[in-house]
């Protein structure tokens, strides 16, 4: 699914820079981490990934 979505954000018509997700539980946290989503100081359960650095995750 992550890499679903991934694809879907670099086809964009629209600009989209970050992805935001949200921890589901305690595990999913050190599940985005292993791909580069780094935390929100405002948002303790939500991540962030820049696209330029989700496009990557694709090559």
């Amino acid at each position: 699914m992550l890499f679903d979505a991934i694809m879907r954000v670099a086809r964009a018509e629209t600009a989209v820079f970050p992805i935001l997700v949200d921890a589901q539980d305690e595990d999913t946290p050190r599940f985005h981490r292993r791909f580069g989503f780094t935390p929100l100081a405002s948002r303790p359960i939500s991540r962030l990934l820049p696209v330029a650095t989700a496009v990557k995750l694709l090559d």
